[in-house]
């Protein structure tokens, strides 16, 4: 990347070894890669690490495009400029969110901080810090350090990437780093889509939807559904991005079709440009031949718990009968009574909930769940029938 002249870029520390953050080893590189062009990995998606290989000038459209809609953000978000100075939370140039914010901020003259290491709360530290870019994940596990570990930082921006924030975990952040969050929803494959500066709670719900964008909300059939209706979501696949993963045409065929991207989500249009997620077509639960987004409820008992994660899977592991199984992430003890009233209150209605209680949740690098991980453990009893 060539850097104008006073771009800065640091990498501190030793490898983290913090949940969540684990990088995998990189792929080989393929024999066809021409000049100029790039491979990006990306898990968000898939679950499963791909190559997402882009052709030589298609990174720099997107890089100019992002740092042009960030810019519509208004007055309450600084532009970017040589006064920029982004903590990148351990992420690696090779991922999309490590690789195209860092030379965003690059292009302006800017400085990137780049701090991967066990103490990731330290990152804070750096004097100067405009913004940082961070994943669910993380914030999640520097909110659940004690008071006083990392400072308050009212004018620093900071930048949501690979999920949404919880209201709980919203709260947290709002206290104890920064008010000024912005949630961006976005994928390596299709790039970003939709964004939320986050001012009410509403906002985490619902997301704008950027200019020049094609999102579509469609039935299994591929029909599109009229705005408010639960389907699948679509994005239509920008000029020079990708349209498949690179040596896997199997996995390329289930999410790129006809010049869509399907990133895996179901979703709602509201027909004023804005989207709301429900979670993932494959985070559905399913009881007595009805279906229901998981993460809704996901996020519920993770807020009236206040513990660190929360999973919800569905199916008839090891028996014949439909079972609903929840998995609570916690650090500290949570008592009967608290987790009764939240389980009764959210998952009203349905009979034989299994709860077990895990010292942490499988996770992609990105900090996503990986819940066909989950799934296969169940299938295999490694969990007991916690009721």
């Amino acid at each position: 990347v060539a850097a104008p002249m006073g771009a800065v870029a640091l990498t501190l520390g030793s490898p983290s070894r913090q949940p969540g953050f684990e990088s995998e080893p990189l792929p080989p590189l393929p024999d066809d890669l021409a000049a100029g062009e790039q491979i990006l990995l990306t898990s968000g998606t898939t679950g499963v690490s791909k190559k997402v290989q882009l052709p030589y000038g298609a990174t720099r459209d997107l890089i100019d495009d992002r740092v042009a809609e960030y810019h519509l953000l208004g007055d309450g978000f600084r532009r970017l400029d040589a006064a920029t100075v982004i903590n990148i939370m351990s992420m690696g140039l090779w991922t999309g969110g490590g690789f195209i914010w860092p030379t965003m901020v690059w292009g302006q003259g800017g400085a990137v901080v780049m701090y991967d290491a066990a103490d990731l709360q330290r990152s804070f530290d750096w004097p100067g810090l405009t913004h940082t870019l961070a994943t669910p994940a993380q914030l999640a596990w520097l909110m659940a350090l004690p008071d006083g570990a990392f400072p308050n930082l009212p004018e620093m921006q900071l930048a949501v990437v690979s999920g949404g924030l919880s209201p709980a975990l919203t709260r947290q952040i709002q206290r104890r780093l920064t008010r000024k969050i912005l949630v961006n929803l976005s994928s390596t494959e299709g790039g970003g889509f939709a964004r939320s500066v986050i001012e009410t709670e509403e906002d985490l719900r619902w997301y704008q939807l950027l200019p020049g964008r094609i999102i579509e909300v469609v039935d299994d059939a591929g029909e599109v559904l009229p705005p408010g209706e639960l389907g699948r979501f679509r994005v239509k696949v920008r000029p020079r991005l990708a349209t498949g993963y690179l040596g896997d045409p199997e996995t390329s065929a289930k999410f790129f079709s006809d010049g869509w991207f399907y990133p895996g989500d179901l979703a709602v249009l509201d027909g004023k440009g804005r989207i709301a997620l429900y979670g993932r077509t494959t985070d559905i639960v399913h009881i007595k031949g009805s279906k229901y987004p998981a993460e809704p409820w996901e996020w519920a008992i993770q807020d009236a718990l206040q513990c660190e994660g929360v999973c919800i899977l569905s199916g008839s592991w090891r028996s014949e009968e439909e079972q609903l199984h929840l998995f609570i992430e916690s650090r500290r003890p949570i008592a009967p009574q608290a987790l009764t009233a939240a389980v009764q209150a959210t998952l009203h209605g349905f009979t034989g909930v299994h709860v077990h209680m895990v010292d942490s949740l499988p996770r992609t690098p990105n900090g996503k769940l990986r819940r066909i991980e989950l799934a296969q453990q169940l299938y295999e009893g490694r969990f007991g029938q916690d009721a």
